[in-house]
């Protein structure tokens, strides 16, 4: 399965499927029905409700690290 909202060249974190019976893809099941032209897929789903959890991660990171910042400005001025 596929970790949250991977980044698109983070393809350790994109789902694996060793056949297109896992895929979720109708579109591809339906246009390699009865082959073996494919022995591997690779499949990263982007959705509006994932790219908005991400966002919401990001942001939550990135405050995460202003307020590490400024805590570690903060000790060094009362260290002076």
């Amino acid at each position: 399965p596929q970790l949250e909202m991977p980044k698109e060249e983070d393809l350790n974190n994109w789902s694996h499927h060793f056949s297109t019976d896992t895929v979720e893809d109708p579109y591809l099941k339906k246009a390699t029905l009865g082959t073996d032209l494919v022995s591997f897929v690779f499949g990263l789903e982007v959705s509006w409700d994932l790219t908005q959890k991400q966002n919401q991660i990001d942001l939550d990171r990135e405050l995460e690290r202003a307020e590490g910042k400024k805590l570690q400005l903060e000790e060094a001025k009362q260290r002076e």
